[in-house]
């Protein structure tokens, strides 16, 4: 969107930016370098799995100390539509539009992460896989053409503060929907959250006692639904929330954030720092290193 974000702030407008922000990461440094420090009042990012309930409680959760300090994480975003071998090629699998799966799911998984645990990465390992490196073209099926992205990417990182865990973005997890999976565990508790079961956090709290017949120990589910603060009131707290009010809250964000002066939140130059650690993935993937079995 490096065309699209210059020509609005151009002509003074704000910009609502789908990820990645960029095609590549010398397209969001351009952008960078044009904009300075204007591109974070420039406008927001689309990272709407910060805006459910109960992504953001496990966010606060970990804030007020809930988990205790952070010892890792598993988290997965994956969908199946690359299975079938003779699917046509889409453009979210071509690289001149800067995607494959990395970017166009791992940069949601990347952010929930490191943005419920306000941290950032120190290392990164990684790999990658096209499980069908031909496909047939979506303009001709009968002319096969490469595809020259990702299906799946297994990321390791370890985190400024220890932390270390797996990050998973697949479009070749068979029989997976729309599955957005987040662990988090602490020296005092745990977290879990699934996006196809959006309107709980379950939450693990190492102070319940174990007896033998059980006690009080075990993950507690957390009843988030649609509790926004005010002034949301409608749909009511208690209904169930799903995919789309994810999207309208983190509209309704940029939105209110103009009208009130206030910074985007996650701004522009969230979209830069993300295009950064995709990258980080990318080289670690090609390097490789490995030990190598007889």
């Amino acid at each position: 969107h490096l065309e699209a974000v210059l020509a609005a702030h151009r002509a003074g407008k704000p910009v609502y930016c789908d990820k990645p922000l960029t095609g590549n990461l010398a397209q969001a440094e351009e952008l960078l370098s044009s904009l300075g420090p204007q591109l974070s009042a420039s406008g927001q990012m689309v990272f709407h799995n910060r805006f459910f309930p109960a992504t953001m409680r496990a966010r606060q959760m970990v804030a007020e100390g809930s988990l205790g300090e952070i010892i890792g994480f598993r988290a997965a975003y994956l969908h199946s539509g690359n299975v079938p071998e003779g699917k046509p090629l889409a453009w979210k699998d071509m690289k001149q539009f800067g995607a494959g799966v990395l970017y166009d799911l791992g940069s949601h998984i990347l952010d929930l992460v490191l943005w419920i645990c306000d941290d950032e990465p120190a290392e990164i390992l990684a790999r990658q896989r096209t499980l069908h490196p031909k496909r047939p073209s979506r303009e001709d099926p009968s002319r096969i053409v490469e595809q020259d992205t990702d299906d799946q990417t297994v990321i390791l990182l370890t985190l400024e503060s220890g932390a270390v865990g797996s990050i998973e973005a697949s479009k070749i997890a068979t029989g997976a929907q729309d599955e957005l999976r987040l662990e988090i565990e602490g020296t005092r508790g745990a977290l879990r959250f699934s996006l196809m079961d959006p309107n709980y956090l379950d939450h693990f709290d190492m102070s319940r006692k174990e007896t033998p017949l059980g006690g009080t120990a075990g993950f507690t589910r957390i009843h988030c639904v649609q509790r926004f603060d005010p002034p949301a009131v409608f749909p009511a707290p208690k209904s169930s929330i799903g995919w789309l009010r994810g999207h309208l809250h983190c509209l309704y964000s940029f939105i209110s954030a103009l009208h009130e002066g206030r910074p985007f939140e996650p701004s522009l130059m969230r979209g830069v720092q993300i295009e950064r650690w995709l990258h980080a993935v990318e080289t670690a993937a090609r390097n490789r290193p490995a030990a190598a079995l007889d």
